[in-house]
C-alpha cells in the first residue's frame, strides 16, 4: 500500500503563533494577519490552521509566504515593500532576542514589547 503520510504540523504551544503573536513579530496591524490568512495576497494565502477553535500559523509559514512574495516580480512596489520589511522585522526580532532561525518563545502572557 503507497498511501502518503499527511504532513506533520508543528503547531505546540512552543510552535504556534496567533495573529496578534505574528503581527507583533512583523510589526503589521493584527487584521494584515488576519487578511493573509483569509484573503491571502496576490492569491496566495498565509498558511494557517484551527487547534481548540482558534487559528494559528507558524513562523515557518510566516517566512514561506514572506519568501513566496518578495519573490514574485509581479508585487507591486509598495507590497512588495511591506513584505520586505515585514521580513526583515521578523528576522531582527529573532536575532535581538539571540534565536537563530527561530522564533522566540516565552512563558505565560505575551509582552506589551513594542516591536
Amino acid at each position: 500500500m503507497n498511501s502518503k503520510q499527511p504532513e506533520r504540523i508543528p503547531l505546540s504551544a512552543a510552535h504556534r503563533l496567533s495573529a496578534a503573536q505574528a503581527a507583533r513579530l512583523l510589526g503589521v496591524h493584527v487584521m494584515t494577519i488576519v487578511r493573509w490568512w483569509r484573503v491571502g495576497l496576490r492569491g496566495r494565502k498565509l498558511r494557517s490552521a484551527r487547534v481548540g477553535g482558534r487559528r494559528w500559523t507558524t513562523k515557518k509559514w510566516l517566512e514561506e509566504f514572506l519568501q513566496e512574495e518578495e519573490s514574485d516580480g509581479s508585487v507591486e512596489s509598495r507590497r512588495r515593500q511591506e513584505v520586505a520589511a515585514a521580513n526583515v522585522a521578523l528576522q531582527e526580532r529573532c536575532e535581538s532576542k539571540g534565536h537563530r532561525g527561530e522564533r522566540p518563545t516565552g512563558q505565560g502572557k505575551p509582552s506589551n514589547e513594542n516591536a
